[in-house]
C-alpha cells in the first residue's frame, strides 16, 4: 500500500475515480468510465503536447506502412 501511494504521487494530475463495478466496468457500464476519462480530458486539454508532423505514421489500405 506505501508503494502504490508514492507511485500515486509521482505521477502529474494524478486522479483516482472509483467506480461501481467489477474487472470489465468499461465493458460492463461504459458510461460512468467515459465520463470520468472525458472529464479528465476536459480539464486538461490546453495541457496537450502539441502533435508534430513527425508523431504519425501513414498508412496504407494493404496493410503495410507507405514509406
Amino acid at each position: 500500500r506505501i508503494y502504490f501511494q508514492s507511485r500515486c504521487e509521482a505521477v502529474k494530475n494524478l486522479r483516482m475515480v472509483t467506480l461501481p463495478g467489477h474487472h470489465h466496468l468499461h465493458l460492463d457500464d461504459p458510461a460512468p468510465v467515459a465520463e470520468a476519462i472525458s472529464s479528465f480530458l476536459d480539464e486538461h486539454e490546453d495541457e496537450s503536447p502539441t502533435k508534430h508532423e513527425s508523431d504519425t505514421a501513414t498508412i496504407s489500405g494493404s496493410g503495410g506502412t507507405d514509406g
